[in-house]
């Protein structure tokens, strides 16, 4: 019930954004880097709890708010993921220098999905003078519940802190 719904609710913000014409706002393409430390002590051989994880951006920057999708990449051993974890997620982001971010995102290794999304808040600094580009520092709080990969009654709450490089298309 919880993917349906926030299945829908992505699509209702897709839908209402896409509504907007394409000169009306900036496109962008982006590269990141983030290092992520679980908050809990996981005392469970095999998960990893902290590491670097990487970043592939599509950015929509409408002015004060832009629509922001990525795929990271975990490493193995990521909440308990048997091989690399590819994390797809979409950012409704607020401000344009400072800004936060609230969106979604669900787990992917192995040929399965997580059993359930997790929700991250995310805040920063975005270097934007630049001409066609933007450097940005952020640090996110991602709500992940126990198990993403079959790992029971472990709290994955994980907080990064990261940069991405984007260039205006």
């Amino acid at each position: 019930m919880m993917k349906h719904t926030l299945l829908f609710a992505l699509s209702c913000l897709l839908l209402s954004l896409g509504a907007l014409r394409a000169e009306d706002g900036n496109h962008y393409l982006g590269l990141g880097v983030n290092y992520w430390q679980v908050i809990d002590d996981i005392d469970v051989d095999d998960i990893e709890e902290e590491g670097f994880s990487y970043i592939a951006a599509y950015r929509y920057d409408a002015g004060l708010l832009a629509l922001q999708t990525e795929v990271e990449v975990f490493p193995e051993d990521y909440a308990g993921a048997p091989k690399n974890v590819l994390s797809p997620q979409a950012l409704l982001i607020l401000g344009e220098s400072l800004f936060v971010a609230a969106g979604a995102g669900i787990q992917y290794s192995d040929g399965e999905f997580a059993d359930e999304p997790y929700f991250l808040l995310r805040a920063g600094l975005s270097l934007i003078g630049l001409g066609p580009v933007q450097i940005d520092f952020h640090a996110s709080y991602l709500f992940s519940d126990a198990g993403a990969f079959d790992v029971d009654d472990i709290d994955t709450d994980t907080v990064t802190l990261g940069a991405m490089f984007r260039i205006e298309l």
